[in-house]
């Protein structure tokens, strides 16, 4: 097979000879097809990347899942993410984390929970990935891929691991409702078979095996991560187990009172001293621990459970209140100093042992270690479940846990990584050292640990992370760093303007980070420097953008929107009753770039919620008012606690929003659409509802007129007067289908994006509409895809991807060029690999394609 550049290379040089401009140009697109080597020229990735400007080249990056390297070519690694909507496909490294490439061809499906190497292949070359639709596999080092077919209806694929059943070695796999299995010693493509597990089993569950006398178990969790029950699975045949579970604690019958000092029952239950939750009663406020189990001795009902806070002045406002409890349960004790808890005597139930993670002791199969769902502490069994304690010690967040082959024990949250080498006796926070070029060092132990990975090298350990990949360093409690120029964000937003040095400032909405900024157009990404008001509050998510080469800029997150006069440097915040979107701003009499001043965008809130108000952002940002960093405080890249519990939030609640320009995300049902206007773009806002009958998704304006328009996915009107009056729904000919976004190059020819339908235009100012056929083949399986204007109206680029092109074996994304308002397209995907592309922007002569999974994409001179 020939590598998709050569083949790009020769097939331009047959088109220059077969395409003269007299052919159609419906022949041309057949000759481009789509899922074969994407055409056009290769896309620069310019960031974020090196976050914290480490003056190595070690800062860090976007979002992994997984990494695997081999022990005998250590230099080689592979990796991959997903989360949070990240498509990065299969990245490589053959230099040990310096330098980084992609490596995603025929892998449709690029969004990797999963990188294994097959061992008995000790160069690394025999590769297997797992994704959300199946197994793909290499045997070339990840040049090329070929989905495991049978594996595509078994859902998400997750790690690997090898084992035993029947005394044979077996590669395993854990999916969304099994265990997968295929013989060791099979050929390359061999079919893999499947376990049926007795329910899910979460997506970023790394397999965990034991293997006694010739045969392999499996300790997982079933149920989901966020709490499920805990599970062995003895691998019997390779298509079946013997499931045993869930674990349960044995039921106990106790006949005295048990005391269990340094325990609380009511950690976390109770609001103040005396207003505490459902099956805790505060009974008063006595001197010593006895005085308060002689009043627990007296209370009726009689109390299952008590807790003493003794009168330590550190325990504030509790000291010395005594508590009676209704249950008891073995997993109710919290460590605290200062407090004593107790048991009363009786029958109390075995409860199942509620996980979220769980690792089994490749050693011994009776021991191994949890977190608790919900709890994220980590729990200890030393004999198979029978008995459980809490890892006293170890009193920090943990989700993900895992014993290697040496003993050590790990765990990993977003409070960090940590390790302990004796047992669970002392744990050793595992940092990553940063030396910025400004001089600064940075130690960091909090990330966003997305797994902890097993024989990586071996019998190493890697931690991938939303911020790159770090490797165990068993001299060391400094991690070493892999990231190198990994660029994989998960970039939202690219907000561009000119700066002073003769380059542009690229500002860029991220999740799993704070904003980030470049001066130098992605050369570097150092940051706002002290004394500069950074948008710091803003924290991960939210978007924006520039206005020309005004340097005005917007940004808004949530219910705030900064704005920036100077390019990005300093920004001020302010405040509105629900998040903004769909922004747009007027032009300059004569020029279709630059502000004029006017600025619109729409809000949506509660019917009743909000009516008319008025808001201005506030110079300099303090924390306490305006809101965006103060100019006094250190900006940083890395969240603050307050902002990643934000983040969890709207996490939880179905993803990061993601900013499309002109496009507000979608109302709640009862919800009313606000229009706003700005006069001194965008620095001060004022709004009001807009009538039932236009209750629009979307704003854009004319640039080369005084037309504002309004749409949703049924109706577009326009205003000459900025929004205070709006025409009719337009029930112009051919205007069919669900509206998705609007694009204006002038008074008479505009475009309309449709909802899983070939985009329409009109040439005659809206009073009639046709279909682009030149670019219909885009649309033949229902895609929707977002459209974008360059700064002279002479280039329309369509943009997006379908995820159905997964099951079809076709590559999804799609970037497609038009230079004659839509009649003729060019295929310019070119070597993309994420099927999560963002918005596109121009500047000048330049095309930016922001995405999930590759950060922020430009190509140069696009406008040619």
């Amino acid at each position: 097979l020939r590598d998709a550049t050569t083949v790009r290379s020769q097939r331009s040089v047959l088109l220059t000879l077969l395409l003269p401009g007299s052919l159609p140009a419906m022949l041309k697109i057949v000759l481009l097809p789509v899922g074969a080597f994407a055409a056009g020229a290769d896309w620069a990735r310019i960031g974020p990347w090196n976050i914290f400007d480490d003056q190595n080249g070690k800062g860090e990056a976007g979002t992994l899942a997984c990494a695997a390297s081999p022990a005998k070519n250590p230099d080689l690694i592979y990796a991959g993410g997903q989360n949070n909507g990240v498509s990065s496909g299969i990245i490589k490294s053959v230099d040990g984390g310096k330098h980084w490439t992609r490596n995603s061809k025929g892998l449709w499906d690029t969004r990797i929970l999963g990188v294994w190497l097959h061992p008995d292949a000790p160069t690394g070359n025999h590769v297997f990935a797992g994704t959300h639709s199946g197994v793909y596999e290499s045997t070339d080092g990840a040049a090329s891929w070929t989905l495991c077919k049978e594996t595509a209806a078994w859902g998400f694929v997750t790690s690997f691991r090898a084992g035993l059943i029947g005394g044979e070695p077996y590669l395993l796999a854990n999916s969304e409702h099994g265990i997968l299995t295929r013989r060791r010693a099979a050929s390359a493509f061999s079919a893999w078979q499947r376990i049926e597990s007795p329910g899910g089993i979460a997506n970023n569950d790394h397999l965990s095996v034991v293997t006694t006398g010739g045969r392999t178990e499996v300790l997982t969790c079933i149920g989901g991560w966020g709490g499920g029950k805990l599970y062995y699975a003895s691998l019997d045949a390779p298509t079946r187990a013997t499931w045993s579970g869930p674990l349960k604690l044995p039921d106990r019958n106790y006949t005295g009172w048990a005391t269990y000092p340094g325990q609380s029952l009511i950690f976390g239950r109770c609001s103040s001293p005396t207003a505490c939750g459902e099956g805790v009663r505060p009974i008063g406020v006595f001197d010593t621990l006895g005085a308060c189990q002689a009043a627990v001795n007296k209370t009726s009902p009689p109390p299952r459970g008590y807790t003493y806070q003794s009168k330590d002045p550190t325990l504030g406002g509790y000291a010395g209140h005594c508590y009676a409890l209704s249950a008891f349960g073995p997993f109710d004790l919290h460590p605290q100093k200062g407090v004593a808890s107790g048991r009363a005597p009786g029958f109390v139930a075995g409860e199942e042992i509620d996980c979220s993670n769980a690792a089994v002791d490749p050693r011994d199969r009776d021991h191994f270690l949890f977190s608790r769902g919900g709890e994220f502490r980590t729990y200890e069994s030393r004999d198979g479940g029978r008995t459980v304690s809490r890892v006293a010690s170890h009193d920090v967040g943990a989700f993900f846990v895992l014993i290697d082959s040496q003993g050590w024990y790990y765990t990993a949250t977003q409070d960090g990584a940590f390790v302990s080498r004796d047992g669970g006796v002392g744990w050793e926070a595992l940092h990553v050292v940063m030396h910025s070029r400004d001089g600064r060092r940075i130690d960091r132990v909090p990330h966003d640990y997305q797994r902890i990975v097993p024989d990586f090298r071996g019998d190493g350990i890697a931690f991938p992370s939303d911020q790159g990949l770090h490797i165990l360093n068993r001299s060391s409690d400094n991690l070493t760093s892999a990231v190198g120029d990994m660029r994989n964000t998960m970039a939202l937003s690219a907000i561009l303007s000119p700066n002073e040095q003769g380059s542009r400032s690229l500002v860029v909405n991220l999740w799993d980070w704070n904003v980030g900024a470049s001066w130098d157009d992605g050369a570097t990404w150092a940051g706002w420097a002290k004394g500069e008001a950074s948008p710091g509050s803003c924290g991960e998510g939210g978007g924006g953008q520039g206005m020309g080469r005004s340097r005005k800029a917007i940004m808004f997150h949530r219910n705030h929107f900064y704005n920036s006069s100077d390019g990005g440097r300093n920004w001020a915040r302010g405040n509105l009753p629900a998040p903004m979107g769909a922004f747009v701003y007027a032009r300059q009499p004569g020029s279709r770039t630059e502000p004029a001043g006017a600025c619109f965008a729409l809000f949506s809130a509660p019917a009743g919620q909000v009516l008319r108000g008025r808001s201005r952002s506030s110079a300099g940002g303090a924390a306490g008012g305006g809101g965006a960093s103060s100019p006094d405080r250190d900006y940083s890249p890395e969240l603050d606690d307050e902002q990643e519990e934000a983040g969890e939030d709207e996490e939880a609640a179905g993803g990061p929003q993601l900013y499309s320009p002109g496009l507000l995300p979608p109302p709640r049902a009862g919800s009313v659409v606000h229009l706003m206007t700005s006069s001194d773009f965008g620095g001060s806002w004022s709004w009001a509802p807009l009538q039932p009958s236009l209750q629009p998704t979307g704003l854009e304006v004319d640039p080369t007129g005084n037309g504002l328009y309004a749409f949703n996915a049924d109706c577009l009107s326009v205003s000459s007067d900025q929004g205070r009056s709006w025409s009719p729904c337009s029930q112009a000919a051919g205007l069919t289908g669900r509206l998705h976004q609007l694009l204006v190059v002038n008074t008479r020819v505009m475009f309309l994006t449709r909802v899983g339908a070939v985009p329409l235009r009109t040439t005659d100012g809206g009073q009639s509409w046709h279909e682009l056929g030149g670019c219909a083949h885009l649309f033949k399986h229902g895609a929707t895809l977002d459209g974008s204007l360059s700064w002279s109206g002479r280039t329309l680029v369509l943009h997006g991807a379908d995820l159905g092109a997964i099951g079809r074996g076709e590559y999804g994304t799609a970037v497609w060029r038009s230079t004659n308002d839509g009649d003729d397209w060019t295929d310019e995907t070119g070597d993309l690999v994420t099927i999560s592309p963002g918005p596109g922007v121009w500047y000048e002569d330049d095309f930016y394609l922001v995405t999930r999974g590759e950060g922020v994409t430009v190509k140069r001179q696009f406008e040619r």
